[in-house]
């Protein structure tokens, strides 16, 4: 029976728990906004580090399709070079250039080919050459005496450039100026297969992403290597392929990399911290309530000795706006208690109120003045 009594004044006691406001309910708000307020700035520190991070990762991206275009123009370089030791004349073929010597020429021509084992036409340009050869394999047009042009006008490196694309006779052409006395006399011109440039590229081969080589601006695509997939309308970057008119079309790579892992753990840190701090305060207000509870069912106790004229024992609260609360009722229960109305005591000031000292803080101990019984005025108990 009293197990079922307990039972239901339990019920009764959380229904109107339920009903009512406690100090759980009181500090929802509070913690609902703390933790807003943590996912706010976290959102926002969030949007600001995702942009240094998205900024950094382009920077990053740049600079790679930097170094492959560098690296791709310094194997043009290279090779341009190459092309250039072996323009050097002598006597005999400055003569054989002047006097237009055909069998000179063709024998100095034939003579590189162990220094170009790649390429399919090696020729010596002269000034006077000004109309296309399609007799050669592969043939001389206007955009091959273009070049040799150039390299009689001083440019000491004309750009490599492929010609007649998409044709069977498609070449790269690279020119370089033969000097004799200090004044340019002919051209060197070694023209190589177009499948050079796939080569050239799978060298570069990028761990993620797509290359594309394109001669000028808007000119057609020489050669591409990577993961297609990753190409989109517009390229991550293009990049001057220096020693030719090519552009290196580069396409980073998307997907979870390290960047994206980055941002991703910052937010989720922010997550966390919320989380966390919703549960501190949670568990701060459970206690913040246990703890009121306590000192009210002290000042409960205190309140029943004192009306029963047992306050000789210690009431250890803990919060000073309990112990200024007990100090208020002390007169109002003193008054009560002997019979007499509580605006007579209130008049009376402190004649014949018991009096309450403070042991020590926390703790507080009633005692009886000289007006009080006889034989309980010291008697006090921890």
């Amino acid at each position: 029976m009293l197990g079922r009594g307990k039972s239901k004044s339990e019920d009764k006691a959380n229904k109107k728990a339920g009903r009512g406001l406690t100090v759980v309910k009181l500090s929802l708000p509070p913690i609902v906004l703390a933790v807003l307020l943590v996912l706010v700035c976290g959102y926002v520190a969030y949007l600001q580090y995702a942009a240094l991070m998205k900024q950094a990762q382009q920077v990053e991206q740049v600079a790679e399709a930097e170094r492959m275009a560098a690296l791709l123009g310094g194997r043009l370089l290279a090779l341009g070079d190459q092309v250039a030791a072996q323009a050097r004349v002598d006597e005999a073929l400055a003569a054989a250039i002047e006097t237009n010597d055909v069998a000179a020429l063709r024998h100095f021509e034939q003579g590189l080919a162990t220094h170009f084992p790649e390429a399919l036409r090696i020729r010596v340009v002269r000034p006077a050459e000004t109309e296309p050869d399609p007799t050669l394999v592969p043939p001389i047009g206007y955009a091959c005496l273009d070049l040799a042009r150039q390299a009689e006008a001083g440019a000491e490196r004309p750009p490599l450039e492929l010609h007649l694309h998409g044709s069977v006779h498609a070449h790269l052409d690279l020119v370089r100026p033969i000097v004799h006395n200090g004044e340019i006399i002919a051209s060197l011109m070694v023209s190589m297969a177009p499948a050079s440039i796939e080569e050239w590229l799978a060298e570069l081969a990028p761990e993620a992403g797509y290359l594309e080589l394109q001669q000028g601006w808007e000119g057609p695509v020489l050669g591409h290597t990577g993961d297609a997939g990753q190409r989109r309308e517009v390229a991550t970057h293009r990049a001057v392929v220096s020693g030719s008119s090519w552009q290196l079309s580069y396409w980073a790579g998307e997907g979870f990399g390290m960047a994206e892992a980055q941002k991703l753990g910052f937010l989720a840190t922010f997550g966390v911290t919320a989380a966390l701090l919703a549960a501190l305060l949670f568990f701060y207000a459970l206690f913040f309530a246990a703890t009121i509870r306590r000192e009210l069912e002290r000042m409960a106790l205190f309140m029943l000795d004192s009306s029963q004229g047992r306050r000789f024992h210690s009431y250890p609260v803990k919060m000073v706006e309990m112990e200024q609360a007990l100090e208020m009722m002390e007169p109002v229960l003193g008054a009560l208690k002997q019979g007499e109305g509580i605006k007579e005591k209130a008049e009376q000031g402190d004649g014949g109120i018991p009096d309450m000292m403070f042991m020590d803080f926390g703790e507080i101990t009633v005692e009886e003045d000289e007006g009080a019984k006889p034989g309980k005025g010291d008697a006090k108990r921890p």
